[in-house]
């Protein structure tokens, strides 16, 4: 979104959000990012539930702030999955980023 033609894209940003939902839905590094996440099922009571996001633009703040709703009740097979592939996943790209250990953060 270039918020006409005012704000750039950067893609190592939509690169840290394609991270971010691999791990919150426990997939792989190597799953293909144009791939459905969310299987359809008329039957389960969530299954209309899709991402939310918004944009708060004000006169005030140079970028906009956006906040984005993750179905991960849906994406995840359970918390500890959930957890553990959030912790691992922000482990390892701290480590990669930094060189730093992650309980110093």
């Amino acid at each position: 979104m270039t918020l006409g033609g005012r704000k750039p894209r950067h893609n190592h940003q939509l690169l840290g959000l394609g991270t971010l939902v691999r791990l919150l839905s426990a997939r792989g590094d190597d799953f293909p990012d144009d791939a459905e996440l969310l299987e359809e099922d008329p039957r389960h009571p969530a299954a209309s539930f899709r991402y939310v996001y918004t944009f708060s633009l004000t006169s005030t703040r140079v970028t906009p702030e956006v906040k984005l709703a993750m179905p991960v009740f849906r994406m995840g097979r359970n918390d500890d999955d959930i957890a553990h592939s959030l912790w691992t996943g922000r482990r390892e790209r701290t480590r990669t980023i930094s060189g730093t250990d992650m309980r110093k953060l």
